[in-house]
């Protein structure tokens, strides 16, 4: 049946774009190309074209009636990380408050080792300071003062910002950040400078854009909101152009909506979106989206999502169906006011390099990677140091004639006598006995990184849930022998993140610093004096969105809000993000809510004796998720066939080293794999865009969602 419109939703990674496409019939496929970082609406659309090819449609000759079709088209990628480590954004000019224009060389005390891999972080030779984006000639400092309450202690000198923009338009500036220290508590310095700057550039016959901080990240913290401010100044428009290279290149075929864009919080905006920092570590955000939302579908709240590809290996945590959320996420060695769900990340994907060292002849991998391009040793495509997948085709672990649904053939030839002669024969290993101990150091360096994730938690009350393009071939490897709840993965795996992408909500996220200290045995008085506060805010915060949906065509009878604080006990530095219990807030008794589901969120991550009640409580942040609803994916449920796969899914049986020798394993197209069904390994369960494997001792079984569970016999 002819389908009468499509969710899409791109996952743009380091080595491959991911595409996921389903239809109003519930069907969906993956489409995969190799990333363009140099436009990525290359990839994107060699994407599109590879998913629809899988339901029959020439999409170079029918693309005009396909994308006239999409209900949205969501992105989540590279670009601004691209931007940002080819410094290749915009020239920045800064203004801050005089004495503190060394602000951003200095950076914060742990920006000092931040990015650095664990081996080098106590060997300071190992470590440099980061070279700022913004250098110190293009730095201005003014003469001002805002104190933490917000009150002038010194005033504006208005005088001396006319002369600092003429100074910083001298340089070539392409962009303008004001940074005034206290803006979150005052934005009045920031606003006024910010007016006197652009008559500066008229009269210059100069126009740059400016930005604020307070508008920006109105945080407190004061280098994490400069780094914010300085990303949104040097990458914002790059990015942007990129973004709209995509939505343009759709456009032309017929879309009918904006281009959305995933933030860093699990949400999509429009990528029209003044604040698109909030997209700059984005990229694995989708598939902790998606875990959330596929866990619900199944059942299961507490999952440990895992994402594999070419060039890296994330994990993120789902308790109790939410995410943990981190507010000062680090990027390219700095720390943003952005907030971010948590998902930490290591060098290992199938590009992952494979290395000697020439003086201890011990073997190093990675961390860097051959990514998309020219990737591993067996693309022939000019790399020839070994890697990670080249030693799962080694091992007969992936079907040379099947990559990417036969579209790339593998040269096995070439991956063994390169990986015998720069790594077996200087081990003095056999070829494969060397191949299958680098997977296994593989697998446990992930799975190290796994556990680590749950220190504190108990591994038997969660589900390690496998997704990313190379997760199969490793899954079991790294899930290792934990007591897991369970270990599952499914059949669109490889485009995973992007099915999280097409989940999510439309939502802007809004917050702001607030001082309010709640002491113990607060009178009614105080209680509702806070309340008030909150109330004011949140209302604030409200009308503000509804202003920012109705830009973007979206009415405000279409939001539903979130409202939270974050809080903490007085006298302590950790601070837990509370939901309102009751909206709006009002009277004493509302304040006591908010506090007791403080309490308990607070006893949910710290050890009861940490609390610290008599201290009194202190709100630091006050905010707002406002939220419009999507289409999102269907999972349909489906009747369960027989324990035994239907006799077209079988294809061949091959060998496959496993534990030092060759073993007859079983191959199943993972396509023809039908809800009931039950193998035990040695099988593999092969794709056009994904390869499950499953060793001597586990077998899998395929739930009504089609959910593949990897058990133990």
């Amino acid at each position: 049946m002819e389908a009468k419109n499509y969710l899409v939703a791109c996952d743009a990674g380091g080595t491959m774009t991911d595409l996921f496409v389903m239809d109003t019939n519930g069907r969906f496929v993956v489409g995969k190309a190799a990333t363009t970082p140099h436009d990525q609406s290359l990839g994107f659309m060699e994407s599109l074209g590879d998913a629809m090819s899988y339901w029959g449609i020439d999409f170079e000759k029918k693309s005009k009636e396909v994308v006239p079709k999409f209900l949205n088209a969501v992105y989540t990628g590279t670009s601004m990380l691209n931007c940002m480590i080819t410094r290749s954004g915009q020239k920045v000019g800064l203004i801050v408050t005089k004495g503190f224009e060394y602000m951003l060389e200095q950076g914060r005390g742990k920006e000092s080792v931040a990015g650095y891999p664990e081996a080098q972080l106590f060997h300071s030779v190992f470590r440099k300071h980061k070279e700022p984006f913004v250098p110190l000639r293009r730095i201005a400092g003014i003469t001002e003062r805002i104190d933490i309450k917000g009150n002038v202690a010194i005033p504006l000198y208005e005088h001396e910002i006319a002369p600092a923009v003429e100074m910083l338009l001298d340089e070539g500036i392409e962009s303008l950040g004001i940074c005034f220290l206290c803006s979150f508590a005052n934005p009045l310095h920031e606003q006024m400078a910010g007016r006197i700057a652009k008559e500066a550039m008229i009269k210059a016959g100069r126009e740059v854009p400016i930005y604020l901080s307070h508008e920006v990240a109105p945080i407190i913290r004061e280098t994490s909101r400069l780094n914010s401010l300085v990303i949104q100044a040097y990458a914002s428009e790059a990015s942007r152009k990129q973004l709209f290279h995509i939505e343009n290149a759709l456009k032309k075929e017929g879309l009918k909506q904006s281009l959305q864009v995933v933030l860093s919080y699990g949400t999509v905006a429009d990528i029209r979106y003044p604040r698109i920092h909030e997209a700059t570590v984005s990229g694995p955000i989708g598939g902790i989206t998606g875990g959330a939302y596929l866990g619900k579908i199944i059942g299961q709240e507490n999952i440990v999502c895992t994402d594999m590809g070419g060039t890296t290996f994330e994990v993120g945590v789902i308790t109790k169906g939410k995410s943990r959320m981190v507010r000062e996420p680090e990027f390219c060695r700095m720390y943003l006011s952005v907030p971010m769900l948590d998902c930490e990340s290591i060098g290992a994907g199938t590009g992952t390099y494979i290395r000697i060292d020439p003086y201890t002849n011990r073997i190093l991998l990675g961390p860097d990677s051959a990514a998309g391009f020219p990737g591993p040793v067996c693309y022939d495509m000019g790399n020839e140091t070994p890697t990670v997948g080249d030693c799962d085709l080694l091992l007969n672990r992936i079907n040379p004639d099947y990559y990417l649904g036969g579209k790339m053939k593998l040269n096995r030839e070439h991956a063994y006598k390169n990986f015998k002669e720069q790594i077996a024969d200087k081990l003095g290993l056999d070829v494969y006995e060397a191949a299958e101990g680098i997977i296994r150091m593989v697998d446990l360096n992930m799975g190290d990184h796994l556990r680590s994730s749950l220190i504190g938690y108990d591994p038997k009350d969660y589900v390690v849930m496998g997704y990313g393009g190379a997760s199969g071939l490793h899954l079991v490897g790294f899930a290792g022998e934990s007591p897991w709840k369970g270990v599952c993965t499914m059949p669109w795996a490889a485009g995973f993140s992007a099915f999280g992408c097409a989940a999510m909500d439309y939502a802007h996220r809004y917050s702001k610093t607030a001082q309010m200290v709640l002491p113990h045995g607060a009178s009614e008085a105080q209680k509702i004096e806070i309340a008030e506060a909150l109330d004011n805010i949140c209302k604030g915060f409200a009308a503000a969105a509804v202003k920012d949906f109705a830009a973007e065509g979206i009415a405000a009878k279409e939001l539903s809000y979130e409202y939270f604080v974050y809080m903490q006990y007085l006298g302590q530095l950790d601070e837990v993000e509370v939901p309102f219990p009751v909206f709006p807030v009002k009277s004493a008794a509302d304040i006591d809510k908010l506090v007791a589901a403080f309490e308990q969120i607070y006893g949910e991550q710290f050890p009861l004796v940490a609390k610290s009640v008599e201290a009194g409580y202190r709100v630091i942040e006050v905010g707002v998720v406002a939220k419009a609803p999507t289409v999102k994916p269907v999972v349909p449920k489906l009747e369960l066939a027989g324990k035994v796969p239907p006799e077209k899914a079988y294809k061949t049986t091959k060998s496959v080293f496993f534990d030092g020798k060759w073993t007859d394993t079983k191959v199943y197209e993972l396509d023809e794999i039908q809800p009931g069904n039950e193998v035990d390994g040695a099988l593999i369960l092969e794709g056009p865009a994904y390869t499950l494997l499953v060793p001597p001792g586990r077998k899998i079984r395929v739930d009504e969602h089609r959910v593949i569970w990897v058990d133990r016999i």
